[in-house]
């Protein structure tokens, strides 16, 4: 078994070795929904990504991303409710691109898993403490498509779209996605 396995590594060291290269990314996204002037829906959330590319178009990404999504509702001038939700995302990502590393527009289709971990604030205008609900934190899938059009050897402005799942050990499990813009380094 060991000599399987030496001569498997000495056999992918050159393709590894020659196609090997690391990319970090930052990527935001925001979204406002105004039902009237007093209620609305406002989410923003920002990542940050390393990838690691063990073949040109073949790669392992590991993300963080932090976010805060805040509802307020006013029925009246008596009734406020403001619910924050903040939440976190560790993500690790099989990564397959669809062009070679200095190709000029590089599409992407990504897939993994993902561990998510949120908290629920609630502050109502009667009460003066806020309610707290922390649900369960757990692991959940996730998948993505996206581009990144070159802009120099070393730099990319890239774009896509996430999707995941509420941890699985949550009944019903829900569906999230968020649109993203971003930039990445590639060395």
């Amino acid at each position: 078994m060991r000599n399987i396995l030496f001569i498997l590594l000495f056999c992918l060291t050159p393709l590894l070795a020659h196609s090997s290269f690391v990319e970090f990314g930052l990527s935001g996204s925001y979204r406002r929904s105004n039902l009237d002037e007093n209620n609305f829906t406002e989410t923003n959330s920002i990542t940050a990504s390393a990838s690691y590319y063990f073949l040109a178009q073949s790669a392992l990404e590991l993300s963080f991303t932090k976010g805060l999504t805040t509802v307020r509702t006013n029925g009246s001038s008596v009734t406020e409710q403001t619910t924050k939700t903040e939440f976190q995302l560790i993500g690790l990502d099989f990564i397959l691109s669809y062009g070679e590393r200095e190709s000029r527009f590089r599409p992407y289709l990504k897939m993994g898993m993902v561990y998510v971990d949120s908290k629920i604030i609630i502050q109502n205008s009667f009460s003066t403490t806020p309610d707290t609900i922390e649900p369960e934190a757990g692991i959940a899938p996730s998948a993505g498509i996206g581009a990144k059009i070159l802009l120099s050897k070393h730099f990319s402005f890239r774009f896509g779209m996430d999707a995941w799942t509420s941890p699985l050990s949550q009944d019903p499990v829900e569906f999230n996605y968020a649109g993203r813009l971003g930039i990445s380094w590639i060395f």
